[in-house]
């Protein structure tokens, strides 16, 4: 709950010839900064040429209170889903998804972000 910071658990493309413009990634943040909406779904992507973000930041769900956060990829599409139920769905015919094609690890973090969105009240 500290302003500033973003605590994370989400999928990260490593490499080889790792670049910003073949970037994939699917994460479930957390930022106290942004009030009423502080949990963020995104998928983060390169299309060859440039990185790309899709942020949906949910309401409703308090991450001071014990929750179960998932993330489901298949062929199908990408889930987002908090205690059982799916808070944000991305189908494999979405745009968004197009370029999410690469073999990802599992991380956790937290950090103190350097933009204005997410570090305010530092």
């Amino acid at each position: 709950n500290k302003k500033g910071t973003c605590t994370s658990f989400f999928t990260f493309f490593e490499g080889p010839d790792w670049a910003p413009e073949k970037w994939n990634e699917i994460d479930f943040d957390i930022v106290p900064s942004v009030e009423n909406t502080s949990v963020s779904t995104n998928i983060i992507f390169g299309d060859g040429h440039v990185r790309h973000e899709r942020h949906l930041y949910l309401s409703g769900i308090d991450p001071q209170q014990w929750h179960e956060y998932e993330i489901e990829w298949t062929p199908y599409g990408i889930k987002w889903i908090v205690d059982d139920t799916i808070v944000r769905e991305t189908s494999k015919f979405s745009e968004d998804i197009d370029f999410v094609d690469k073999e990802q690890v599992i991380m956790m973090n937290f950090w103190a972000p350097n933009f204005n969105a997410w570090s305010k009240g530092f």
